[in-house]
């Protein structure tokens, strides 16, 4: 019974180590590490390179499956604290290249059940103000340098494909709808492509044609997509953060959802993170919004002949997203649509499809799960734990969606079935340089402004009625919360 309790015991804390290690978004191929990992040698050298009154001064140290945990208390501010270790660890020739140390909340903290007696402001302000608040204690882990983001660079047994595998079904399906292949996308390249495959007479011209209708369309969600990961590489370069290339996600209904940006290393703080997740889809939504707004801009000015010509948009792809569904009801009702004209498709200027599809490709992106771009925006922003529950609740409004709505479900549980993978839901993203400083409130609020226009995007909207009026038009507007 002895030993069965202690194989119980031992079980139990690596289930501990393994979920801390989950937690910290480390590669899950990569545990338990191995014996030895940091050595006896490495340790001493921190312990006299690296810390000291001045920074984080240690009191023990815990060598775990997940790494070296050093307890002990801050002696400057989180950030400063933490731009100090870093600087001592670049400039020791014995660590640099060896040991890498992050600065977080101890993910191995049990709070216990009896309420401590709050330390003195001289002897540790900070660990004052964390009794105040109950957050874990500061630790700094150590870990070996050659422990790379695997997951993160689209290598390893975490990586959902390998890159170039997924990349190429991404521009396969890509290929596909811009010829047409998509039931409820865009009308014309479609009808094109069947007559051809119907002729049976290896008719190429109609294909060329269908091709060459759809190619506006995709050139424009080809360049805001740049877009998109532009800003990405800007914003990692500001902050000094290597970045691979990112994997493309591909989509039958649309051809793809986007990119997955990549990661190459550790970010140095949360505020580097925070920049790197919402550069993309912010510039890549306000893009995306200017492009769709123009198109329909030159929709509502071309003449009857012109606009015939127009790629259309079915109601179906058009309902799915509220925010885009109300401005083109907007636009019908400027051009004095007639009243069966909301259960036909929609002729639109390609720029406003392209456009369409990037808002929908960027809001999805905005969705806050694991490693997207919303999951990285609310670990910076939130922390950990708050993020991991805004993943839970995303992931109960997507199931919801697909359930209890007849028009989005298509959309969503088809991207649900790419992105809702373990490796990018369940796995966070890897540990900053500095875990504990949060990032200005600006990012804050970038990112909820940003979720909020997501929201609108994601929505399915209200099926119209065949009498298209002004009435049903502030009904619409009646659903997302906006009154007339």
């Amino acid at each position: 019974l002895k030993e069965a309790g202690e194989e119980g015991e031992e079980s139990e804390a690596q289930a501990r180590y393994r979920a801390a290690w989950g937690d910290l978004g480390l590669p899950p191929d990569r545990f338990p590490l191995e014996d030895g990992a940091v050595s006896e040698a490495q340790l001493a050298a921190l312990q006299s390179e690296v810390f000291g009154i001045d920074s984080f001064l240690p009191s023990s140290a815990a060598v775990t499956p997940c790494g070296v945990f050093f307890s002990g208390s801050l002696r400057k501010a989180p950030p400063d604290a933490a731009a100090l270790l870093q600087e001592r660890l670049s400039a020791s020739e014995s660590l640099r290249d060896s040991v890498r140390l992050f600065l977080l909340r101890d993910p191995l903290y049990a709070p216990s059940l009896e309420v401590p007696e709050p330390a003195s402001a001289s002897e540790d302000p900070y660990e004052e103000e964390l009794f105040l608040i109950s957050l874990p204690p500061p630790v700094v882990l150590a870990l070996p340098a050659a422990l790379l983001p695997a997951a993160a660079t689209g290598s390893g047994e975490a990586a959902p494909l390998p890159l170039f595998a997924w990349s190429a079904l991404s521009v396969f399906t890509t290929a596909g709808a811009a010829l047409g292949a998509p039931s409820s996308a865009v009308a014309p390249p479609l009808a094109a492509a069947e007559s051809a495959a119907a002729a049976g007479s290896g008719n190429m011209v109609e294909l060329l044609d269908a091709a060459a209708y759809a190619a506006p369309i995709y050139a424009t969600v080809a360049a805001l997509l740049l877009a998109h990961d532009a800003a990405h590489a800007v914003a990692a370069r500001r902050h000094g953060l290597p970045v691979k290339p990112p994997l493309l996600l591909p989509s039958v209904e649309l051809g793809t959802f986007g990119t997955h940006a990549l990661l190459g290393a550790y970010p140095p703080s949360r505020t580097a993170l925070a920049d790197f997740a919402l550069s993309g889809p912010l510039v890549g939504t306000a893009l995306s919004a200017a492009a769709f707004l123009a198109g329909l801009a030159l929709t509502a000015a071309a003449p009857a002949p012109l606009l015939d010509s127009f790629p259309r948009l079915s109601p179906a792809m058009l309902h799915s997203s509220l925010l885009p569904s109300l401005l083109v009801d907007g636009l019908r009702l400027y051009q004095h649509a007639p009243p069966d004209a909301a259960a036909s498709p929609v002729p639109l200027h390609p720029l406003a499809i392209g456009g369409f599809l990037s808002l929908l490709g960027n809001a999805l992106s905005l969705v806050p799960c694991g490693r997207l771009d919303g999951g990285r925006a609310a670990t910076a922003c939130f922390g950990r734990r708050a993020s991991e529950a805004m993943g839970v609740l995303s992931v109960l409004v997507v199931l919801s969606a697909v359930a209890l709505n007849d028009g989005a479900p298509e959309l969503l549980l088809l991207w649900g079935g790419v992105v809702l993978l373990p490796q990018l839901l369940q796995q966070g993203e890897v540990p900053c340089a500095d875990e504990i400083t949060p990032p200005p409130e600006s990012r804050r609020r970038a990112f909820l402004a940003l979720v909020v226009v997501a929201i609108l995007c994601l929505s399915p909207a209200p099926h119209a009625e065949p009498a298209l009026s002004l009435d049903s038009f502030a009904e619409s507007f009646g659903a997302a919360g906006i009154a007339l």
